[in-house]
């Protein structure tokens, strides 16, 4: 994290160490994923998934194996130092030493007082054996990654001890109080490098005196003269009052110099050297820190194990709207999870930057911040050794696809240190098990299902090399689109999506642009979009390659529910008269004003009858004209299970209608209007009333198994009542019902249900979430997930929220916690499709339909039965 007030250089060290601890309590980890890929020479990403009570947290490691001292070490920064980069281009810069890995590294101040240098770091930083910036004057406060001359890699305290210009003839020596540490106060001499700054200060400081140094010799002295260029080999020292004088009394052009730089660690010994603000870990324990910034934030981290073995560079995700982040004491113990033994801790927030080299010999960003800022400096990593000799080869493909589709595959030349060099492909051939390939396009098409061996094999007249990869090839046997059913109006549309599966659930998102429908003048599909024109109600088949799916559509109509509002629709009480307004002509109304007159508003509501209710059965979405005065205005209208709601008219007009829409489809009929007088005399006045009638779609026509509850339905089941099941009238409902106690157990999915049962034969979990994320979950629900999981039971888990609506991300996690358990599992949750059981890589999932509209308009109930026996799930008839 960036830090960005600056009262003076001295002060700041001191207010900083003051920051305290105050953050939240650390996370409770939950569960963790990790997986391990060998990118570079020596070199291996590992990535982190953790979930705790708090949320998920996504942590990149790059692990580097120090065994055969292949690799160098150096710190490198933009081309222009003062202004700062990102670290992708400060590695990208140095391609030619072939670097594989760099974190960032310093703090840094971003100066607001001076353009002259716009970034300096609050630690030390060393380059190349040269000095970028001199430690904090605050001693043993910000140790720093040290890599030595004799290659060494150390964490240690740098404190600068003295910095001074010697004139070797006369032995004078003039005291330094800073190197490259620029705030746009020259109250103490600072001495600059060439290759920091590009040009002297200039004359914007009075009484200034600016010495330029060269190879030893001083150069030039000016004093408030125009800022001249300087070249990076050059060094500038800048002073003002009682320090220039001496500087101008003590030398002269032509005077033999010398830079006396004295740190704890000598500047002869070092080759780099960065800075963190803390040890993180020390020796395997976790230290007090000298500074901290304080909450869950992305970071960046560099330590190694305790065998010297192995460096870690490590960036923390977070601030992306998935990782939270870590603070400093949860990235300490995290460290210490993992093997390592000393850390300190780098700058973080958007800061963090994990840059390395790919398979494929690219850089590549190993991080996830949602922003990125520049940074002063970054330690990166050089592999020495390499050969040039093809060894073996990277084989970039998928390896779990369909036969049958295209894949991009790329391959890649590694020689024995895993550097990725070029070949010629002439004398490179790729084999699908024994049957020779084309891949000049970087596409190839897997041929049969069952596992398939993809073969390289490379020989010209000095080498030879053989490389494999085995790949899972799934037979596609299912069609399957994003939306099970459509139900539109003319002139809507609906994009969809389209899926290829085998049988046990494995997938692939196929070009929408392939798919093909049948022709119909209801309707139009093309480049994946389906436009509805016409009324129409049926099965739609869609085709790709041999496979075609189809689903139910229904393309409705708008249509006229009472046109008019008099004593034929309505019946009313005494007080409450009806007449025709010359203004119904001029406004093409047909119904009649409805005006009331009482003496007192206290206590005060009547109702206006519908004599006939407005049948809503296949209406989603009523219409209608209204203004009022002086009067609160309901719809009375009862439910599908026979209650009565009254939905407010808000927002009324009385001077002109005003036209209102209200979604009908959880409603049966339209049976009265109430109304609550606000004073005395008012008025109502409503019109045209229109609906939008629904085809539904015939989903009751759709083949799927259905058992019924009293036979062909295992007695090892668990049973849950869908929506339908509710709405059924209660002698059916009576009948079935009789029929559940011979089943395990029975839950209706529209009661509340307890957090969770543990029962003899199986344990059930419900969950809940907030914003539809299973990142909502409380850590209590993430804590009887990780219980139950452990427990040697069938397991069900119901969610409140669709699994097909959640993330990628979030269903792998799900599953990958369930396909690891030893007795079988399943998921339950609602749709607002139809009733139906899928599979997701192996895993039965049951859909339970929550669509009011389908239930008002069919006399049919199918629920879900969970078989814990054999993980299977049903659909059972319940009419």
């Amino acid at each position: 994290m960036k830090m960005k007030k600056f009262l003076s250089f001295v002060s700041f060290a001191t207010i900083l160490s003051l920051v305290l601890s105050a953050f939240a309590k650390p996370y409770t980890e939950i569960l963790r994923f990790k997986t391990t890929q060998q990118i570079a020479p020596r070199t291996y990403y590992e990535k982190y998934e953790l979930l705790t009570d708090e949320g998920f947290v996504d942590i990149n490691c790059i692990k580097l194996d120090l065994i055969d001292g292949g690799f160098d070490f150096d710190v490198i920064k933009s081309s222009v130092a003062n202004t700062g980069d990102f670290v992708y281009n400060m590695v990208y810069n140095q391609i030619d030493k072939n670097p594989v890995a760099a974190i960032n590294a310093n703090f840094f101040y971003t100066n607001t007082k001076t353009d002259y240098n716009k970034i300096w770091p609050i630690g030390i930083s060393v380059s190349g054996g040269k000095i970028l910036s001199s430690p904090s004057n605050k001693q043993n406060s910000f140790p720093a990654f040290v890599y030595t001359n004799s290659n060494e890699i150390l964490f240690d305290y740098i404190n600068g001890l003295s910095y001074k210009l010697v004139n070797i003839d006369s032995g004078y020596e003039f005291k330094i109080a800073h190197i490259n540490k620029f705030t746009g106060d020259l109250t103490y001499p600072i001495l600059f490098t060439g290759d920091y700054v590009q040009k002297t200060i200039g004359n914007k400081y009075k009484g200034i005196v600016e010495i330029i140094i060269k190879d030893g010799i001083i150069t030039d002295i000016r004093e408030e003269a125009p800022a001249v260029a300087l070249d990076k080999s050059e060094y500038l020292l800048a002073a003002t009052g009682n320090y220039a004088k001496n500087l101008k009394t003590n030398f002269k052009v032509g005077d033999k110099v010398s830079l006396k730089i004295d740190l704890s660690i000598p500047l002869e010994k070092i080759k780099a050297a960065a800075s963190g603000n803390t040890f993180l870990l020390k020796d395997g324990k976790i230290p007090t820190f000298t500074h901290e910034i304080a909450g869950r934030h992305p970071r960046s981290a560099i330590g190694i194990d305790k065998s010297g073995r192995y460096l870690y560079l490590v960036a923390v995700d977070g601030r992306n709207g998935k990782s939270i982040g870590l603070s400093q004491g949860e990235l300490a113990m995290f460290l210490q999870s993992i093997g390592v033994w000393t850390a300190i801790n780098l700058d973080g927030g958007y800061s963090t930057q994990l840059i390395a080299k790919d398979n494929d010999g690219n850089l590549k960003a190993f991080y996830n911040t949602g922003e990125t800022r520049k940074v002063f400096d970054s330690i990166a990593a050089f592999y020495k050794y390499r050969d040039d000799k093809i060894a073996t080869f990277y084989i970039d493909c998928p390896d779990k696809v369909f036969a049958g589709e295209e894949y991009p595959i790329k391959v890649f030349a590694k020689d024995r240190f895993y550097n990725t060099i070029t070949y010629d492909a002439v004398y490179l051939k790729v084999y699908q098990d024994a049957y020779e390939i084309d891949i000049k396009d970087g596409i190839f098409t897997p041929y049969k299902d069952g596992v398939v061996t993809i073969s390289c094999v490379y020989e010209d007249v000095y080498q030879k090399a053989l490389a494999q990869k085995k790949i899972s090839v799934y037979k596609p046997e299912i069609l399957a689109t994003s939306k099970k059913q459509l139900y539109l109006l003319p002139g809507e549309f609906a994009a969809l999506r389209f899926y290829i599966k085998d049988k046990v659930g494995h997938f692939k998102e196929i070009d929408p642009r392939k798919v093909q429908a049948e022709k119909n003048p209801a309707f139009e599909f093309k480049d994946g979009v389906f436009r509805a024109k016409s009324n129409f109600r049926g099965f739609v088949t869609f085709t790709y390659k041999d496979l075609k799916c189809s689903i139910p559509v229904g393309i409705g109509q708008t249509t006229q529910l009472l046109r008019s509002f008099d004593y034929l629709a309505l019946s009313w009480p005494k007080g409450v008269s009806m007449f025709l307004s010359s203004k119904n002509k001029t406004q093409g109304k047909y119904s009649n004003k409805i005006y009331f007159s009482i003496s007192s508003t206290k206590g005060k509501s009547f109702k206006l009858d519908f004599k006939t209710p407005v049948d809503l059965t296949n209406i989603s979405k009523i219409s209608f004209d209204l203004c009022a005065k002086n009067v609160k205005v309901y719809l009375g209208f009862k439910m599908l299970n026979g209650t009565q709601k009254e939905v407010e008219i808000a927002q009324l007009k009385s001077d002109n209608f005003k036209s209102y829409s209200l979604n009908v489809e959880s409603y049966k009929t339209l049976d009265y209007i109430l109304l609550i007088p606000q004073k005395t005399q008012g008025y109502i006045w409503i019109d045209n009333l229109t609906g939008d009638i629904v085809n539904t779609p015939p989903v009751e026509s759709i083949n799927q198994y259905v058992a019924k509850f009293d036979e062909k339905l295992a007695k090892s089941s668990v049973i849950f009542l869908t929506k339908s099941f509710e709405s059924l009238p209660s002698d059916i409902k009576k009948k079935v019902e009789s029929n559940l106690g011979s089943y395990l157990k029975c839950y209706s999915l529209e009661k509340d249900n307890p957090p969770y049962e543990k029962n003899e034969k199986f344990n059930i979990v419900f969950l809940r979430t907030k914003s539809g994320s299973i990142l909502d979950f409380s850590f209590y629900q993430w804590i009887r997930i990780k219980n139950l999981s452990a427990e040697k039971k069938p397991l069900i888990v119901v969610l409140d929220i669709p699994f097909e609506s959640l993330r990628q991300d979030e269903k792998d996690i799900l599953i990958r916690l369930l396909k690891s358990r030893k007795a079988p599992s399943m998921i339950i949750c609602p749709t607002s499709d139809y009733t139906r059981v899928e599979r997701y890589d192996t895993l039965y999932i049951g859909y339970a339909s929550s669509n009011n509209l389908l239930v008002k308009s069919s006399t049919k109930s199918i629920n879900l039965a969970c078989d814990v026996e054999k993980g299977y799930i049903y659909l059972a008839r319940g009419y």
